[in-house]
């Protein structure tokens, strides 16, 4: 039941406040308004994300610790490698193990892959591991020769039968085809950034609990 904002209290003389109107049976209170947020400022905010934890990426390769700035900025950044160009194949799994663990890093350095479950972050990272890893290869020049491979793996190929040696050297072989065919296109840091979101966001991985989230943010790389 409503008041009429002109009656008045009999016992005391105030005029009454008026009542809000009761919601009918079965139907729902008002909701507030929704502000729409363009679609181009959340494009815009994780692409600068993606470009700021690209930023932050070192060379796995810098095992010296020793490095020339020959002018500002991150990408200006020139690493004395203790490889060389040939490669010791005692340093290989020192850059395998610094090169994973900077892509695990470059992904929690990504604000919205952080504010997913840290199930669904362990699952993408256990998913898409494998191609971060030969696009860091790809990114930072490590050398991949079959000889210094096959010499840093020495003690654990002797169990190895001829056939299965033969495998492992075609596996090699392919991975150094994929890497000289991604080199030859001469992809940019912009360009590195967008793909490795790519592959780190599958939403069709099994076992997530949001995968609509990582659909939402593997869409976006798509328009850098």
């Amino acid at each position: 039941m409503t008041t009429n904002p002109g009656l008045q209290d009999l016992r005391t003389g105030r005029p009454m406040a008026p009542a809000m109107p009761e919601p009918r049976h079965g139907s729902t209170p008002p909701t507030p308004p929704i502000t729409l947020v363009s679609s181009s400022m959340y494009y815009g905010t994780f692409y600068h994300s993606l470009l700021t934890a690209e930023q932050c990426n070192v060379s796995p390769m810098a095992l010296d610790l020793s490095a020339r700035r020959e002018s500002k900025g991150p990408m200006s950044v020139r690493v004395e490698s203790t490889l060389g160009r040939g490669g010791h194949p005692e340093c290989l799994p020192e850059v395998a193990a610094r090169l994973l663990f900077s892509s695990v890093k470059w992904a929690k350095s990504i604000p919205c892959f952080r504010l997913l479950p840290f199930r669904d972050q362990l699952i993408l990272l256990e998913e898409g591991w494998r191609d971060l890893f030969l696009l860091g290869v790809c990114q930072w020049g490590v050398p991949l020769d079959t000889e210094s491979i096959l010499k840093a793996a020495s003690p654990k190929l002797e169990s190895l039968s001829k056939e299965e040696l033969r495998d492992l050297e075609a596996q090699i072989r392919h991975v150094q085809d994929v890497v000289l065919r991604v080199r030859a296109m001469s992809i940019d840091f912009t360009e590195y950034a967008c793909i490795k979101a790519i592959a780190l966001f599958k939403p069709d991985t099994q076992g997530l609990r949001e995968p609509y989230t990582a659909e939402y943010f593997k869409i976006k790389p798509k328009l850098c």
